[in-house]
């Protein structure tokens, strides 16, 4: 990457052209004021001692708070460069159970308390943090399913979004794990450049509402995804 400076809005300073015009119109305006003096000698005394050009002064201070304005209003910016880069990892997509089950706190450990679905968070953290070249997305479900991140690169933001996944972001009363699977392909069947295409399903039950996951698996076949579960 590089920096690189530039304005969001470039056209707006072309009104800096105009400053030049307002100052000579400044200048030029009016006629000269006339004083009529009884005797040549007072006006004379007068002008000796009148040595201040804070007019001048000020005129230049407005014309340059009006350049400063406008190159405000063009929004200069400071950015990054950025480079195209083709990566040879795999696509994958997490199906996450998140059903009310996950709230169990048998995977506790003596420091530290954490439910079901706290535990499979760290765990999916860690496996995101060691696959930088792979592009990973992310569904979770209960009775039905919602995709938390379609698949990417950026892991960081991933990782953000995993951060907001709690129980009861869906209706939990059940485990539908026939609808994940088919949701998680159904996000990746688009990736015609995929070198692979795997889901991870990661749950602590039996399918008990939806569609059949065998079913579900088969169709996902069809369209060469694998697919690797994980018992919580």
């Amino acid at each position: 990457m590089s920096g690189n400076f530039d304005f969001a809005n470039p056209g707006l300073l072309w009104l800096l052209a105009a400053i030049p015009f307002l100052a000579l119109l400044k200048g030029r305006a009016g006629s000269s004021g006339t004083l009529v003096f009884s005797s040549v000698a007072i006006a004379k005394s007068v002008s000796r001692k009148n040595k201040s050009r804070a007019g001048a002064v000020l005129t230049t201070l407005r014309m340059l708070a009006l350049a400063l304005l406008i190159a405000a209003l063009a929004r200069p910016r400071m950015g990054k460069g950025f480079s195209e880069r083709e990566e040879s990892g795999i696509d994958i997509v997490l199906a996450i159970d998140v059903s009310n089950s996950m709230s169990a706190l048998d995977l506790s450990t003596s420091t530290k308390i954490q439910t079901r679905l706290d535990a499979v968070k760290s765990v999916v953290q860690d496996c995101i943090k060691n696959r930088p070249h792979d592009r990973i997305g992310m569904v979770v479900f209960g009775v039905n399913t919602f995709l938390v991140s379609p698949v990417t690169l950026s892991h960081d933001w991933l990782n953000q979004n995993i951060e907001r996944v709690e129980l009861g972001l869906i209706d939990g009363r059940g485990t539908a794990i026939g609808k994940a699977i088919l949701s998680a392909a159904n996000h990746m069947r688009a990736l015609k450049d995929a070198k692979s295409r795997v889901v991870i399903l990661l749950s602590d039950g039996e399918s008990n509402t939806g569609i059949s996951p065998v079913a579900a698996a088969e169709a996902a076949a069809s369209f060469d995804i694998k697919i690797y579960t994980i018992a919580a």
